[in-house]
């Protein structure tokens, strides 16, 4: 699995404003079309460590889905996160991990 947005061609940091969905789009190798998986947000920089699952269960052969918005979360908001396509329940089970990015949460005051 290689995840493809964010990252690859992205710049280098993104925001995700945690009030919004966000698309992400991965590839996968053949025969992992029905493989099962969870996304978490992650940062491993910051103390305490941040695990959080903003996805389960999505499906390698779809190679897109849009995660909800999680909304307002007791964490950092700063650019030290990645996504970790992970095994459902052991998010250390780690199929594949984005570049890092930033996270926000925008209210309508700061537009």
């Amino acid at each position: 699995m290689l995840w493809e947005k964010p990252g690859g061609g992205e710049p280098a940091q993104i925001t995700w404003d945690l009030k919004e969905p966000l698309t992400v789009k991965w590839s996968h190798v053949s025969g992992e079309e029905n493989k099962a998986f969870c996304i978490y947000l992650i940062n491993r920089v910051d103390y305490p460590p941040v695990t959080e699952l903003v996805l389960r269960y999505a499906v390698m052969g779809r190679d897109e889905v849009t995660i909800p918005p999680p909304g307002p979360m007791d964490v950092p908001l700063n650019c030290n996160y990645r996504l970790w396509a992970s095994a459902c329940g052991d998010p250390e089970t780690i199929y594949a991990e984005t570049e890092l990015f930033c996270i926000d949460i925008r209210d309508n005051a700061d537009l």
